[in-house]
């Protein structure tokens, strides 16, 4: 009497989960449905055009501008428009964890790498295309209200600025993400975005006002209030030492 044994299936032909197209479908399906997602991405566009337009119109428009400032005056919103982009992107990530959803996600995912891979893939490239968008924009708020401009439109270093705006923008909403899956909180991952961006800016003004001193390197002076070339300092120093402590007679 023979025993037929029934055959296993492979352990490789068992289902290793969810397909990662099928994962960033579902990302983008909870993130275009959440009304947060539309109230952020309308106030970063709100706050940077509107203190470009702000900025066009308040700033004297005598004689031809220099096509760098109006890179620049371009990207003045984002100083405050990124606060947006923050909330939007750890509120992606915190409100899986306020409200309970996470363990619908885990279980239908229970790798949480591409689980998180996807999840910030789709939030950067929404944050990508709109910060391009806004960028050039705002860029041409100010370029059509300069009288004159002194610079090409085909510049390198123009192009890659304009289009920077948003990739810097991508790249923060990433981090915000990231700080947010780290605490797991909306309200503690905004308030330490918040404060690391705010020490990042008074370092720089710090820095920028250490270096504009008489004594700075970029900063010394004549007698007349002329910045001296590298070569003339030294000589400059021994004079004021000379006058300071004459040699004895």
């Amino acid at each position: 009497m023979s025993v037929t044994v029934p055959a296993t299936e492979p352990r490789s032909a068992l289902p290793s989960g969810p397909v990662f197209s099928h994962l960033i479908r579902s990302e983008w399906a909870k993130l275009r449905t959440v009304r947060a997602t539309v109230c952020c991405l309308l106030a970063t566009a709100a706050v940077a055009v509107g203190i470009s337009v702000i900025v066009a119109t308040a700033i004297d428009k005598k004689g031809p501008r220099p096509i760098g400032q109006l890179v620049i005056n371009s990207h003045i919103g984002y100083g405050v428009g990124q606060l947006a982009v923050v909330v939007l992107a750890v509120t992606t990530i915190g409100s899986e964890y306020s409200t309970g959803t996470i363990r619908t996600s885990l279980t239908a995912v229970p790798w949480r790498r591409p689980w998180l891979v996807a999840k910030a893939l789709v939030t950067a490239a929404l944050v990508l295309v709109t910060g391009v968008l806004l960028s050039i924009v705002c860029f041409a708020v100010e370029y059509a209200s300069a009288p004159a401009v002194a610079g090409s439109l085909t510049d390198p270093s123009v192009v890659r600025a304009v289009l920077g705006g948003g990739l810097y923008l991508s790249a923060l909403a990433v981090l915000s993400m990231a700080v947010g899956a780290i605490l797991r909180s909306t309200v503690g991952g905004i308030v330490v975005i918040a404060a690391v961006r705010g020490g990042a800016y008074g370092a720089t003004v710090a820095c920028r006002r250490a270096g504009s001193g008489p004594h700075s390197r970029a900063g010394a002076t004549g007698p007349e209030g002329a910045v001296l070339e590298p070569a003339a300092r030294p000589a400059r120093r021994r004079e004021v030492a000379w006058r300071l402590h004459p040699p004895a007679v």
